[in-house]
């Protein structure tokens, strides 16, 4: 028998199996729901593939293929035995949709079965039963934390206790990590990596599901969208915790020595793969060819054509001084700023000052991310006189949104320079927060500032003469490496908040505030 005729019969024995049950509901005067009828199939089918290859296929019994099935099983009896009944009756047509989704499900099943690779047991054998009982422990738990949650019957609500305060969907991440765990296990059979579309196919399955469901939800329930908005979809923040571990300096300067380099090979290859993974918008440079660039420093502080970049010339508009997204923005409470939903820090903090505070407490703050792909010169949002500028070393944290959610105090932690700039009837703090990779932050008004140490310290130093006067849209520095401007406005300014909006994408020289 060949590896097509298999599956024919795994699909020809999951309508067997469906149909039957079916047949059997109406015996009885039952629905069940389509959760009962996958579990069947899963307890059901593992062991007509088992013993079939045993009696036809392969003379050598081999602990994989029993494995595999016994774990299989296990998922179609847990959803036997937890699933409620239903009124609805499932379609014949609906049926055989499922008998193929079934039958793609189970294609692990399928290769172990009929080449089922070596006798005993290896490392991904074991690495598969490692990723398989943590994604049952994850189901487990999470769906533990909806039985003890008892919102109030009168008013639908959602659970945000336990594993879903990390994760949407924590019940879904461990049903995709038992396939995933299934996975492993089985593509050591000969051939076995072609099922790879199993596991694959659940996870999109699984992706559009719960996006319907999270588009009921966020009709029904207000708060939901606010709750999605800070909870990631599957995985807890890993990459923030991954930021706490991650030698930060070394990876930064190893890129800052790469980046500097200006073979054509190395450079050309930088900027190309780089290109290829976040797709910036060249259309706006002044050198478009990403071989013009000496570079791949050079590309990323790659400069605009003038045009491209109107500036409001109104004259009370405050201006975005960089391209990227509004991440925060509001009122100061005392000198607290947001950082995320859970966490503030401090403006003195921030700047590293304790005096002269006063006249930016209870003031206004708007953070500006800068992701990879944006442009990263930075310019004056409006105009004014430079009154003040400090540089302070410290960390290089990422700054991502996984970073501003997973790390307290995280732009405190980091490498950052500041200047500030004296208007006529207020006052602001333009503050640019170092990151990884970014080697340095070159503001025009003291030159370069990188980071050398690890420890904080910091130094004040007025600016050039010539750069005390600053315009709106005026260059002033730019980063090496994208990351964070934060900007801190006095109390006595009034602004108008309508041009803001969290998540907002804005570019240099666009409004953002007026006064």
């Amino acid at each position: 028998m060949s590896l097509v005729g298999f599956f024919i019969l795994i699909l020809i024995s999951n309508f067997i199996c469906l149909f039957s049950f079916k047949f059997f509901e109406k015996k009885i005067g039952q629905s069940y729901s389509p959760n009962h009828y996958f579990g069947l199939c899963l307890v059901i089918i593992p062991w007509i593939a088992f013993f079939f290859s045993a009696i036809f296929i392969n003379e050598e019994f081999f602990l994989r293929q029993l494995l595999s099935s016994l774990l299989v099983s296990f998922i179609g009896l847990r959803l036997l035995f937890k699933v409620k009944n239903t009124k609805k009756t499932l379609s014949n047509k609906n049926l055989l949709q499922r008998g193929f989704f079934y039958a793609v499900i189970l294609s692990p099943l399928i290769s172990v079965n009929f080449l089922p690779g070596p006798v005993g047991f290896n490392v991904l054998d074991l690495l598969g039963i490692l990723v398989f009982t943590t994604g049952m422990l994850c189901q487990i738990v999470s769906e533990r934390s909806l039985t003890h949650y008892s919102p109030n019957l009168q008013k639908i609500a959602i659970c945000t206790s336990g594993m879903w305060k990390h994760s949407r969907h924590p019940n879904y991440l461990g049903v995709l990590l038992q396939w995933y765990g299934i996975f492993i296990i089985t593509c050591s059979a000969v051939g076995g990596f072609w099922s790879i579309y199993s596991p694959l196919f659940l996870t999109f399955y699984l992706r559009k599901y719960s996006e319907k469901k999270e588009a009921i939800l966020k009709e029904k329930i207000p708060s939901y969208g606010n709750y999605a908005k800070h909870t990631n979809r599957y995985f807890p923040d890993i990459l923030g915790f991954l930021q706490i571990i991650t030698p930060h300096r070394s990876l930064t300067f190893i890129f800052s020595i790469l980046s500097k380099i200006e073979t054509r090979l190395v450079k050309n290859t930088l900027i190309y793969v780089f290109c290829l993974i976040y797709r910036p918008n060249l259309k706006d440079a002044k050198l478009q060819n990403i071989k013009e660039y000496s570079s791949f420093n050079h590309f990323f502080i790659r400069k605009l054509q003038t045009s491209s970049r109107p500036i409001s010339s109104s004259l009370e508009s405050v201006v975005s001084p960089v391209d990227g997204e509004i991440v925060e923005f509001g009122e100061i409470d005392e000198e607290r700023l947001i950082q995320a939903k859970k966490f503030k820090y401090k403006l003195s903090n921030l700047i590293n000052k304790e005096s002269s505070m006063g006249n930016y407490k209870n003031g206004f703050f708007v953070t500006l991310y800068l992701g990879p792909k944006n442009y990263h010169r930075i310019h004056c949002p409006y105009e004014g006189t430079i009154s003040e500028t400090k540089y302070i070393q410290g960390s290089l944290y990422g700054v991502n949104s996984s970073s501003h959610k997973f790390i307290s105090n995280l732009y405190t932690r980091n490498e950052r320079a500041w200047m500030e700039i004296e208007c006529d009837n207020f006052s602001y703090i333009l503050l640019c927060v170092g990151a990884s990779v970014v080697g340095s932050i070159i503001p025009f008004w003291n030159g370069n500032v990188s980071n050398k140490k690890g420890v904080i310290s910091s130094w004040v130093k007025g600016p050039k003469e010539d750069l005390k006067k600053v315009k709106r849209g005026q260059e002033l520095g730019f980063f090496n490496i994208g990351s964070t401007i934060i900007l801190v406005f006095s109390n006595n300014f009034n602004p108008n908040k309508n041009f803001l909006s969290e998540n907002k994408s804005v570019k240099f020289g666009e409004i953002i505030l007026k006064t």
